[in-house]
């Protein structure tokens, strides 16, 4: 994690940091769905837009959004 995320990450409230990521998750999840829909439409076939719940701690809020990720291209 880069010096500037670390210091935002200390000094931003919990609140705003869940908002922000999730906000992150949500455009890049459906960026990601467009591309695979451009390029690979069955892909989409066995992925939903919620299949990477947001829950727990930033950790493993993080984990989920490459999760959800990761599953859209590999």
């Amino acid at each position: 994690m880069s010096f500037r995320l670390r210091l935002a990450t200390l000094l931003a409230s919990r609140s705003v940091l869940e908002r922000e990521l999730e906000r992150v998750a949500e455009v890049t999840t459906a960026v990601l769905d467009e591309l695979v829909e451009d390029h690979a439409p069955q892909r989409l076939e066995g992925l939903r837009s919620d299949d990477a719940p947001m829950e727990g701690d930033l950790a493993e809020r993080r984990r989920a959004m490459a999760d959800a990720q990761n599953r859209r291209v590999m």
